[in-house]
């Protein structure tokens, strides 16, 4: 007899015992009114939870759509619902985002590069969190979904913050740029060049026997890096005009080189002059003429230098 009722006492504690009794009597109208009916479908909780009220909950359906606040109401009564909640939820949706997104990497840095991604989106205070605490926070709160996980990783991928697979490539970070914008401004553009192909591979750069074989292998990331180079070295471009150039005559070239973008700069500027009926500039001066010059007519050179030093500049 009294260990009839052990288990007795068991039932009435843990609402997950065989044949226990989870009460929503307690739940406000409106709260038991949003309550799916067991439709008895469901093995493990359909048959087993009962309601003395008018509502039999359907735990499957909850795990299905949870609802903040009943999620909420129910892990305040019972500690095991809210553990496995967040289980289930965070298992479940974690798989469906990543069958939307095989190229994910599941690596520890982009796990948590994620989750404090999506808790400085949703949540308050989620710096003074950590990842466990942000992950709990986003599943009772209705935010760990794939459409906010892949909003979350694309623009992240973007933005260069996260691990790829071995061989596939991604965007640079701000501080990869700017290591790269180094190397240029001290003339080393072949080896920034190199250098941007290798932050584009997350540091996995594979393995080459030349550059002709890197040239075949990724014909795109070559001539994105080599156009960024080349820009970024070209003060005297506007970014409307390297624009209209990359239109006209870049998007045409499969494979894009330096040399190319050079080649192809000096054709497309004969060609808009001659379009435009523009003379050919003459050719600069040697330091043997300039120094020959009338000191007016040097002057105006030098006024002329500087203004057009100074325009550029501003653009």
């Amino acid at each position: 007899m009294p260990q009839v009722k052990d288990t007795l006492r068991q039932m009435e504690s843990d609402p997950w015992s065989e044949g226990a009794h989870l009460c929503s009597t307690g739940f406000s109208p409106n709260l038991a009114q949003r309550l799916p009916d067991d439709d008895g479908t469901d093995p493990v909780f359909g048959n087993r939870l009962t309601t003395s009220g008018p509502k039999a909950l359907n735990i499957k359906e909850i795990l299905k759509n949870p609802d903040p606040e009943i999620v909420a109401e129910l892990s305040s009564r019972d500690p095991n619902f809210r553990e496995y909640f967040i289980d289930d939820l965070t298992k479940r949706v974690g798989a469906e985002f990543r069958a939307a997104n095989p190229a994910y990497r599941a690596t520890d840095r982009n796990v948590s590069t994620l989750l404090k991604c999506l808790g400085k989106r949703h949540l308050e205070g989620s710096e003074f969190l950590d990842n466990d605490q942000i992950m709990d926070a986003l599943a009772e709160q209705g935010h760990f979904t794939v459409a906010n996980l892949t909003a979350a990783y694309r623009s992240l991928l973007t933005a260069g913050k996260l691990d790829v697979p071995a061989g596939q490539t991604r965007a640079l970070t701000k501080q990869e740029r700017l290591d790269v914008l180094s190397m240029i401004r001290v003339g080393e553009i072949e080896n920034a060049v190199s250098q941007y192909a290798y932050y584009a591979f997350g540091g996995n750069l594979p393995h080459f026997d030349s550059p002709r074989d890197f040239l075949r292998s990724y014909p795109q990331l070559a001539s994105e890096a080599a156009m960024w180079v080349w820009s970024q070295n070209r003060t005297d471009i506007t970014p409307e005009d390297f624009r209209a150039f990359r239109a006209v005559k870049l998007n045409r070239i499969p494979v894009l080189t330096i040399g190319l973008i050079n080649q192809a700069w000096d054709e497309y500027r004969l060609e808009r002059k001659a379009a435009q009926n523009i003379p050919p500039e003459p050719e600069p001066l040697t330091r043997n003429q300039i120094d020959e010059l009338p000191e007016e007519e040097f002057n105006n050179l030098r006024t002329d230098a500087i203004r057009n030093y100074l325009k550029a500049r501003r653009s």
